[in-house]
C-alpha cells in the first residue's frame, strides 16, 4: 500500500485501500512513509480517498499533524526562497534553485505532498564567498555540526574547531555548504552548492552544469534551475551515491512522477548521461523505479545500448520492493542482516569506495576534533 501510495496514478493507492482496507498496519505505514520522506505524499492519497473517518484516531492524528507541518514547511520555505531571490539578484549573484522547491511545485503540482526540509541553491565556484556572506548577513550559520560530530561542541575553542573541521568535511565531500538559519530567524535552512556530486560519479565540470538549465516560476518568484534531462541525471545520481542508511524512496519517486508527468523524446537524455558518466546510474535508476515502484518506464526513454545490470552483484535483490522499503533504518532488522543488505547495496550501486572514504572521514573528523580542540586548550593553558 505504502508504494501505491507513490504512485503517479492515483487509482493504484484506491486499488489497494479497497482490496485490503482491513488488512492494513497504519501504524507501520506511517512510520516507513515518515522514514522515507514520502508521508505527505501518503496523507495526500489518504485524503483523496476519503479515508479519513475510517482510521483509527491516532492515525488520524498523525495524518493531521503530517498536514499541519507539511503546510508550515512549504509556507516557509516559500518565504525563503523569495528572500533569496530578492537579495541573490541585489548582489547580482547568479543562482539555480534545485531539487525540493522545483519538484514540488512542478512535478507534483503541491509544495505540501513533496517533503523537502531544506532549500538547494547552486552558484558559480567563484560565486561562493560573496554567496555565503549575503546568507550570513541574513542570518544563517554553518549548520549539521552535531550530526557530524555527534556531539554538541561548547563554546570558544570547541565551537570554533568546530565548525573549521564541519566546514572542510562538507567542501570536501559534499560540495556545499549546510547553512541553518539562527533563532529567531523563520527560514529554511539553505545547502549553498558550487557542484552536485563527486567526479566520481558526475563527471560535468561546474561550468557545464550551468549550460544545461531553465527558468520556471516557483513560489511566485522566477527562478533558474537545472532542465528536465539534467534534472532527471542528478537525481539518479544522487540515489546511488547514498549509503544503504541514506537512501529513502524519495528520489525514485521523483523520478517515477516527472518521467510520467512529461512525455517527451528523450534521446537527448542519453546523449547528455553518457557526456556526464552517469549512464550507468541512470539506467539502474529506471529499472529500480520500475520494479521497486512499480511504474511502467516508458520505451521512448529506454536506452537503445543498456547497462549490463544484472552482472551486479545483488542488484536484482536491492530494486526489489521488499529491500528498498524495509531497509532504511529498521531496528528490529538483526545487525548482521543489516549490515549485508548495506554490503549489497553498495555493491549494486557501485558505490562501496566513496560510502567507504565518506565514512572513515567521518570519523577522522571526530578525531581530528578532540584532537584540535585539546591543543587549542594547551595552547590557551600556557
Amino acid at each position: 500500500m505504502l508504494l501505491a501510495a507513490l504512485h503517479p496514478d492515483g487509482s493504484a493507492f484506491e486499488r489497494v485501500v479497497d482490496a485490503h482496507a482491513d488488512a492494513i498496519d497504519w501504524p507501520w505505514v506511517v512510520e516507513r512513509a515518515g522514514v522515507h520522506k514520502v508521508d505527505g505524499l501518503l496523507a495526500a492519497r489518504v485524503d483523496a480517498c476519503r479515508l479519513t473517518d475510517r482510521l483509527p484516531a491516532e492515525i488520524e492524528e498523525c495524518f493531521a499533524k503530517i498536514r499541519r507541518a507539511a503546510q508550515r514547511k512549504a509556507g516557509a520555505a516559500q518565504r525563503t526562497l523569495q528572500e533569496l531571490a530578492r537579495n541573490f539578484e541585489r548582489h547580482g549573484i547568479p543562482f539555480l534553485v534545485i531539487k525540493g522547491s522545483v519538484l514540488a511545485e512542478h512535478v507534483y503540482g503541491n509544495p505540501a505532498i513533496r517533503r523537502f526540509d531544506d532549500i538547494d541553491i547552486v552558484v558559480r565556484p567563484e560565486a561562493m564567498a560573496a554567496a555565503e556572506g549575503m546568507l550570513r548577513a541574513l542570518g544563517y550559520q554553518l549548520g549539521q555540526i552535531e550530526a557530524l560530530l555527534a556531539i554538541r561542541p561548547a563554546a570558544g575553542i570547541e565551537s570554533r574547531t568546530a565548525e573549521r573541521v564541519t566546514r572542510r568535511f562538507y567542501e570536501r565531500f559534499h560540495y556545499e555548504l549546510p547553512l541553518t538559519p539562527t533563532a529567531g530567524h523563520d527560514g529554511v535552512p539553505v545547502d549553498l552548492h558550487w557542484h552536485v556530486a563527486p567526479a566520481s560519479k558526475l563527471t560535468v565540470d561546474a561550468a557545464g552544469l550551468w549550460e544545461r538549465t531553465a527558468t520556471l516560476v516557483v513560489a511566485d518568484t522566477r527562478v533558474t534551475t537545472f532542465d528536465l534531462e539534467a534534472t532527471l541525471i542528478h537525481l539518479a545520481v544522487h540515489a546511488t551515491t547514498c549509503s544503504l542508511a541514506g537512501f529513502k524512496l524519495l528520489p525514485l519517486c521523483d523520478i517515477a512522477w516527472a518521467v510520467t508527468r512529461f512525455e517527451k523524446d528523450y534521446r537527448g537524455l542519453w546523449e547528455l548521461a553518457e557526456a556526464w558518466g552517469a549512464r550507468a546510474q541512470l539506467d539502474a535508476v529506471l529499472e529500480m523505479v520500475q520494479r521497486g515502484l512499480d511504474v511502467p518506464i516508458p520505451s521512448s526513454l529506454r536506452p537503445a545500448r543498456r547497462t549490463r545490470l544484472w552482472l551486479r552483484p545483488g542488484f536484482r535483490r536491492v530494486a526489489s520492493p521488499a529491500f528498498l522499503v524495509e531497509y532504511r533504518r529498521r531496528s528490529d532488522v538483526p545487525r548482521l542482516q543489516r549490515a549485508w543488505a548495506e554490503v549489497l547495496w553498495n555493491l549494486a550501486m557501485r558505490c562501496v569506495r566513496w560510502n567507504v572514504t565518506r565514512s572513515l572521514r567521518v570519523r577522522l573528523s571526530r578525531l581530528q576534533w578532540r584532537v584540535l580542540c585539546w591543543r587549542g586548550r594547551v595552547t590557551a593553558a600556557s
